[in-house]
């Protein structure tokens, strides 16, 4: 049985009025990600996915880290497992710098 492998993304969803997802973006860092949409009437919302798969079985888990009101990643994903220190410093600096508007 092949060993894992554990990959973390960026994800942009648009989201319409109504939550449904209408388009989604990934990316390695989160400054590569726009906050603008093409699609009228949605909004995005940012999350960091943890996808666990290997070559040979593809894809096994994957799962998500909703900012939370407070405007900060949770401490775990929405299967129990931790949040990498680094993903939550990477957000918390883009929230300072999206609320100064020197986010780019």
């Amino acid at each position: 049985m092949p060993s894992n492998e554990v990959k973390y993304e960026w994800k942009m969803e648009h989201t319409d009025e109504y939550g449904d997802i209408q388009d989604t973006y990934y990316a390695d860092k989160l400054g590569n990600l726009s906050l603008t949409s093409d699609i009228l009437g949605t909004h995005p919302v940012i999350c960091l996915e943890r996808s666990t798969g290997n070559d040979e079985e593809g894809l096994q888990e994957r799962t998500y880290a909703y900012p939370t009101e407070g405007r900060t990643l949770p401490d775990t994903f929405d299967d129990g497992h931790s949040v990498p220190p680094r993903y939550k410093h990477e957000y918390a600096r883009f929230i300072v710098f999206q609320t100064r508007g020197e986010w780019k």
